[in-house]
């Protein structure tokens, strides 16, 4: 705060659990509110613990069936895929490992023909709206990071660093988000949901 604002006052802070009901795109965890040239500021602040600052940090979990959509990179939809892949799985010519890097592949190939304009604006989503404080218990440091507009482009990296994974990067690859497949529940349980892991890693 004091890097952003010359001189401020902390009015109040808050506990927001689930704020993201109301706003999707809102990851806060805690309110500042502030006073800053004598009007009212609420700065949202997301809360993360790491072991390391090597580590990923996990974004956001959005389902197969939003990632395309207009809440994200609003470039389409994955469900005649998604469907496809289910068929396939139910008459057993996929197994659970086929058909996450089947899905993987197709939300690659989808991301890899978006706009940079769409890439930014699904990635910048991904990220949320609040700054992130993250601490990191085993090296006994803080650091804060406030998302920035995206500049220069964005890199998809599709089927990295695994099969069921792809990876947008974008400042030279020192900043990157990625996108894991991966079912609702374990493999006991059939076919379930498919849903996303978005994982954030600052270089």
């Amino acid at each position: 705060m004091h890097q952003k604002y010359s001189t401020f006052q902390i009015k109040s802070i808050e506990l927001v659990p689930e704020s993201y009901i109301n706003d999707r795109l809102d990851t806060g965890d805690l309110q500042l509110i502030l006073i800053v040239n004598k009007e009212y500021i609420v700065e949202s602040i997301s809360l993360k613990a790491l072991a390391k600052k090597n580590s990923k940090i996990t974004t956001k979990n959005p389902g197969i069936g939003t990632i395309l959509g207009p809440t994200y990179f609003n470039i389409g939809s994955m469900e005649s895929v998604v469907n496809e892949v289910k068929s396939k799985f139910q008459i057993g010519e996929l197994n659970h490992k086929e058909s996450l890097e089947v899905i993987a592949a197709d939300l690659g190939l989808k991301l890899k023909d978006a706009t940079q304009v769409q890439l930014k604006r699904g990635v910048e989503n991904l990220l949320g709206k609040a700054m992130m404080a993250v601490t990191c218990y085993e090296e006994n440091i803080s650091i804060c990071k406030e998302h920035s507009k995206i500049d220069g482009n964005i890199t998809v990296y599709i089927k990295t660093p695994t099969a069921i994974q792809n990876t947008l990067a974008w400042h030279n690859n020192l900043e990157a988000i990625n996108l894991r497949v991966k079912f609702s529940r374990g493999q006991s349980h059939g076919w379930s949901t498919i849903k996303l892991t978005s994982e954030y890693q600052l270089r």
